[in-house]
């Protein structure tokens, strides 16, 4: 998704809480106009962001992904998913062939997911919205 605003939705007075995994990317996060000069953010597997208030209103996107090449800035990894195994026991989930597909994929792709309120509290559909 290319740079854009989120002034679209019923309840953007609340955040947006987006998780990204696989390959990095640069993020940016610009102003209120696109004639303001955007932030960059080094996004990378397993990154969280909350966008709340006011900076769901300025212009935003994902401006590149990079290559599993890249050599980038070292910091304190934690514990890495990549080492888990995907499942449970009893064969729940996948086997070691499976996460050994989704380990590879996420070496060579990204996936973003947000989690966001569309709707104000205590309405449940569009045209009520629309309607009030």
């Amino acid at each position: 998704m290319g740079g854009h605003k989120d002034d679209l939705e019923y309840a953007f007075e609340k955040p947006v809480i987006s998780v990204s995994l696989g390959l990095p990317g640069i993020f940016l996060l610009g102003g209120l106009t696109k004639e303001e000069k955007p932030t960059p953010i080094l996004v990378r597997d397993g990154d969280c962001m909350v966008m709340g208030g006011g900076s769901r209103l300025r212009f935003h996107g994902l401006a590149k992904v990079l290559g599993n090449d890249v050599k980038l800035p070292v910091v304190d990894e934690g514990l890495r998913t990549a080492g888990l195994a995907f499942g449970g026991e009893g064969g729940e989930g996948g086997g070691e062939e499976e996460s050994g597909q989704v380990v590879k994929y996420l070496e060579e792709h990204r996936i973003n997911v947000n989690v966001r309120q569309v709707l104000p509290d205590g309405v449940s559909r569009i045209d009520e919205v629309n309607d009030g």
